[in-house]
């Protein structure tokens, strides 16, 4: 993607030796190449894979021990008791099925 990039840059910026007489072509085909040339430096030098930035979500207290969010789902217990059947529907989850768990909560 680099090596074509930079082609087209360089056609681009050959393209003003022609045999043009105004100036707006020579402008176009200026800005055409500074904005190709641009977004192939920001993608040469973005972060690749495991350079990506994070945030703190690995950076846990000592001794932080993260809940089982599959059994609490599947269980409706912790957070997911509180859920509405509005809630409970956009996660793909019918309140009629799980009705008996939510009933044993209260």
């Amino acid at each position: 993607m680099q090596i074509a990039g930079w082609i087209s840059v360089f056609v681009l910026l050959g393209y003003n030796f022609g045999n043009h007489k105004g100036h707006v072509e020579t402008i176009f085909l200026f800005v055409f190449a500074a904005l190709i040339a641009v977004g192939l430096l920001i993608q040469l030098f973005e972060p690749k894979g495991t350079q990506a930035r994070t945030l703190t979500a690995h950076n846990k207290p000592i001794g932080h021990v993260e809940p089982d969010w599959t059994y609490l789902q599947a269980t409706c217990t912790g957070p997911y008791a509180e859920l509405t059947d509005k809630e409970l529907r956009a996660l793909n989850i019918e309140p009629s099925r799980v009705a008996h768990l939510r009933s044993l909560e209260k």
